[in-house]
């Protein structure tokens, strides 16, 4: 009995070991073709000789002989599960969890206690940002703690971007990005360390196109401005 069992195991890695350099005979099929996806994940599909290529939250479908891609939702029917948006999920999930709490500016409830955590990519001269913000206080009562990211979306070293700066810089005088949400631009801008290039990069990671655009913690991502009583029910569920 032990033998077959031994046996059995020794198939099971075999297949496993036969998968995972077919997915990396994929890959370097691509990059070939495509040198920029060189960092890409590339991984077996549950449809015979479909892989799927995966960079950040951008996703593509490939042949195995990468002659063919094409680009759109892998659905399940039978279980009903769009797979695409599963793996896309689970990146921004991991992105989430990866950005630590040191590298944002965070909004605590009064006391201290949270059971939700949200992360906002924003920009100081975003209209809508600015109303966001100014619903910040109903959201801490919600008991949700607010984590921002900086996504000036005029690009670097641009004049979004020396705000968001000395936002970053000016965490001494906690009333300062209220202000400048508010529209008001300091007389003098601040200069420091700082990791807003480090939020540009996530968003663009992420695939953002627009201010604001939140992050669950378990991975969804709310585009836009949603009414506040909204996104605390889409936050608590």
């Amino acid at each position: 009995m032990l033998r077959y069992v031994l046996s059995f195991c020794c198939l099971l890695f075999a297949f496993s070991a036969l998968a995972s350099d077919e997915s990396a005979s994929v890959k370097q099929k691509i990059v070939k073709q495509i040198p920029e996806m060189v960092d890409a994940v590339v991984t077996a599909t549950p449809i015979p000789g479909v892989y799927s290529v995966q960079q950040g939250s951008f996703i593509f479908y490939t042949s195995a002989d990468a002659n063919y891609v094409f680009r759109g939702q892998l659905l399940s029917l039978s279980d009903k599960r769009n797979l695409t948006e599963d793996a896309v999920k689970q990146f921004r999930k991991e992105v989430f969890h990866d950005l630590q709490d040191k590298d944002t500016i965070i909004y605590l409830p009064e006391g201290g206690k949270f059971t939700h955590t949200i992360t906002v990519f924003t920009d100081v001269d975003c209209p809508y940002c600015h109303k966001l913000h100014a619903q910040l206080a109903t959201i801490l009562a919600a008991g949700i703690r607010v984590r921002y990211a900086f996504f000036p979306r005029a690009g670097l070293n641009t004049p979004s971007y020396q705000k968001a700066v000395h936002a970053w810089c000016n965490q001494q005088k906690p009333d300062e990005l209220s202000s400048m949400m508010q529209g008001k631009t300091p007389e003098k801008l601040m200069t420091c360390a700082n990791p807003i290039e480090q939020h540009v990069d996530l968003a663009s990671r992420l695939g953002l196109q627009g201010t604001p655009s939140i992050l669950l913690e378990n991975g969804t991502l709310i585009p836009g401005l949603p009414p506040v009583a909204e996104l605390i029910k889409l936050v608590k569920e």
